[in-house]
């Protein structure tokens, strides 16, 4: 079995990659596109790619994705891979590995040896239909807002009527932004000034929002949030916000 570095994938190599996947039920690892540039290694057994395993390194965290084909696992190919890319690692990133970890390994109470027993943290998907959006009160408090889209309608801003929004010098005070898929809307980037939290700003804001949202669109929107984001979860849950599906991500153990 060869291990090898895929800094860039070729042509050739994503069409192996994409045979693998298919054979690990469509699992989507991080690959250098989009924008995106992880660690990558894939794992060869002659011609054939046997395991693929990313890592895109950020600050404080480092998350890991990771697939071997059926017929090759339970052969320390994961673990090859993810000693190759240690090495590659710097300490800290090594040391802050996280890897969502499907349920399947966790058969028998057993827990796998390669990652902690108990969850760093759980990724849930939030849905809310149009049924679902709260009624926009006014504006409480002396300041006010103006809220709307951007001209290419993939976000949405909040304003703060005292300045010029039209000064691309002045930022807005919120914003959050939309990718529009076939059968839902997935929303990201949501971030409302710090000077602002806290005092129900970012409510309203997000009220107004998924009106002027569902004003124009009848497809869900769809969002992700960590469990431990408490200030946030609790904003969407107001907001007509509920969980969907979870993930569970684990600490990973380097060898």
């Amino acid at each position: 079995m060869d291990i090898i570095a895929t800094p860039r994938l070729s042509a050739k190599q994503r069409r192996l990659l994409d045979r693998l996947r298919a054979d690990c039920g469509g699992y989507e690892p991080f690959i250098d596109e989009d924008g995106f540039y992880p660690l990558q290694y894939a794992a060869f057994e002659g011609a054939q790619m046997a395991g693929f395993l990313s890592v895109l390194e950020m600050p404080g965290e480092s998350e890991l994705t990771a697939l071997v084909a059926p017929q090759f696992r339970r052969q320390g190919i994961f673990t090859q891979m993810l000693s190759a890319a240690c090495r590659a690692l710097s300490n800290e990133a090594a040391a802050s590995l996280v890897c969502a970890v499907p349920p399947c390994f966790f058969q028998d109470g057993r827990t796998p040896s390669f990652s902690s027993a108990e969850p760093a943290f759980c990724e849930l998907m939030m849905r809310a239909r149009r049924e679902d959006a709260p009624v926009c009160i006014p504006d409480g408090g002396s300041l006010k807002y103006h809220y709307g889209f951007s001209e290419s309608g993939d976000a949405y801003f909040m304003h703060d009527e005292s300045k010029d929004a039209a000064d691309s010098c002045v930022p807005p005070q919120g914003v959050c932004r939309l990718s529009f898929e076939r059968s839902f809307t997935a929303v990201y980037g949501v971030e409302v000034s710090e000077g602002l939290r806290g005092r129900g700003i970012g409510t309203q804001f997000f009220r107004h929002f998924m009106a002027d949202y569902f004003a124009a669109h009848s497809a869900p929107l769809v969002l992700n949030v960590r469990d431990t984001n408490i200030p946030a979860l609790a904003l969407y849950k107001k907001c007509g916000f509920a969980e969907a599906s979870r993930i569970s991500y684990y600490h990973i153990r380097t060898p």
